[in-house]
């Protein structure tokens, strides 16, 4: 989701140098990165507790599907009343 590509990360870089003073350029750096760093795995694990709900949804639904394609067949060999 924030993915920062090269060419972004270059652009970051360049407007930080202009405004940060050269012997804090690294440090700050440093931080900017790790901040992005927590921002991307805090929406990982995000995305990961959400899913595993829906794919234990969607692994109910599956059987229900089955069980609901048994009960079909099973009906249409007998003969309505």
């Amino acid at each position: 989701m924030f993915d920062l590509g090269f060419y972004e990360f270059i652009l970051v870089a360049f407007v930080l140098f202009l405004i940060v003073p050269a012997k804090d350029f690294p440090n700050v750096l440093r931080k900017i990165i790790q901040f992005f760093r927590k921002i991307k795995n805090g929406f990982s694990e995000i995305m990961q507790s959400v899913s595993a709900p829906l794919d234990e949804f969607e692994s109910i639904r599956e059987d229900i599907r089955k069980e609901a394609d048994s009960v079909k067949k099973s009906l249409k060999g007998k003969p309505r009343k």
